[in-house]
């Protein structure tokens, strides 16, 4: 169930003399009336009503059978009239309001991400450990409480072929550190002693080889 979707409805009857505020009001209060139907936190602010994504319950540990994902939602409104006569009462009117999304944003070296690149490493993209229970997986080293920081080196590798031919590929490392949990003052730039700042100065100093304009040209014997 974890590709999902669905769609709440939510209402407020209003009273004669009822303004933004006691609308948005009796809206957050509908929301958040039965907490295992919400499916979003509500909240009103300077006349607005601000709605955010709840997290998904199910990758909050090491062990999961789901990698991290964003939670994405659309929201429209609208108003009837019950007094209307016959079938008018049950029309939907474009109340008129205007929406605004702020999307969230990803620290791409969470310990989720993290956790989900470890899992994938494990045979084809950790296939083979999610297709049956009891999962028979390696331990994992990531640990979801910690913090940590990384970097990812693209290059491109060039080798010869079977048929006497020269081609190159594409190739991938990525690094993530932790200083195991432990709490900076500075932020990220203190994982594993700077190993992040370390590797980015290497990578500047030998950037020929890590991105080669050439691979023929790409050994430089003063820098190694």
């Amino acid at each position: 169930m974890r590709y999902r979707k669905w769609t709440e409805s939510y209402s407020y009857v209003t009273e004669v003399g009822d303004g933004v505020e006691q609308i948005i009001a009796g809206l957050v209060k509908d929301i958040i009336r039965a907490p295992k139907r919400q499916r979003v936190y509500a909240k009103a602010a300077e006349k607005k009503l601000i709605l955010t994504a709840m997290k998904y319950d199910d990758d909050e540990s090491n062990r999961t059978e789901n990698v991290y994902m964003k939670g994405r939602f659309d929201a429209n409104m609208y108003w009837m009239n019950p007094a209307a006569p016959g079938w008018a009462s049950n029309n939907k009117y474009d109340l008129g309001a205007v929406f605004s999304k702020k999307e969230g944003t990803t620290y791409p070296a969470s310990a989720k991400l993290v956790r989900d690149r470890e899992r994938a490493s494990f045979d084809y993209q950790g296939v083979l450990h999610r297709s049956c229970w009891y999962d028979p997986q390696p331990a994992m080293v990531t640990n979801i409480d910690n913090k940590y920081d990384g970097i990812t080196i693209e290059f491109e590798n060039q080798y010869r072929t079977a048929d006497d031919l020269w081609r190159r590929t594409k190739q991938t490392v990525e690094i993530y550190a932790s200083n195991n949990g432990e709490k900076f003052t500075s932020g990220a730039v203190e994982i594993a002693g700077g190993l992040v700042e370390k590797l980015q100065n290497m990578i500047q100093a030998r950037q020929n080889i890590a991105n080669p304009i050439s691979n023929a040209n790409a050994y430089d014997e003063k820098k190694f």
